[in-house]
């Protein structure tokens, strides 16, 4: 239907929920399928939220796969898009934004980069925090400390694993 009507943000949405169905049973090519799919419907649009949600979809789905070069490509242009608008843009309540800070860090730890991805790993969480969203502070909490155990830094991880629990305990 969403095609039929050429309605570009609703499948985004569709194709975000059917990538994150493959990729948590593993299907890693059918969700770097659909990853791919959203990013050329991207291309057509000018919906900056499509945009955004095809360059998280896609980075994450490249970096799962193994090119990393592809994946922080992909997640380098959607922090342009987030230091543009100065917040990520919702669909269906998701904000690429909130996942992308910690996949950014995964790759650039995985690239040789380590400080850069502390980094941006510690300015996901505050972004997150400053956002409000209890959700997505969890998650990035979470994935904030997936980069702190690369790093051998079991406080920060620890916190990071707390601060997870309780928002999403709490909320």
């Amino acid at each position: 239907i969403a095609e039929e009507h050429g309605d570009t943000a609703h499948q985004a949405e569709i194709l975000n929920m059917e990538h994150y169905f493959h990729a948590r049973i593993g299907d890693l090519r059918s969700a770097l399928q659909c990853a791919r799919r959203c990013r050329a419907i991207a291309e057509t649009s000018d919906d900056l939220m499509v945009k955004a949600l095809a360059h998280a979809m896609l980075g994450r789905a490249l970096q799962v796969t193994g090119d990393l070069a592809g994946s922080r490509a992909e997640l380098d242009s959607l922090m342009r898009i987030f230091s543009q608008s100065h917040r990520g843009p919702a669909l269906l309540s998701y904000d690429p934004h909130y996942h992308s800070y910690i996949a950014l860090a995964r790759t650039l730890w995985l690239q040789g980069y380590p400080t850069q991805a502390l980094e941006l790993t510690r300015q996901g969480v505050e972004a997150s925090k400053a956002m409000g969203h209890p959700a997505a502070l969890a998650l990035v909490s979470a994935g904030a400390a997936s980069i702190f155990l690369l790093a051998d830094d079991l406080d920060a991880a620890q916190y990071h694993t707390d601060l997870s629990l309780s928002h999403a305990e709490a909320n």
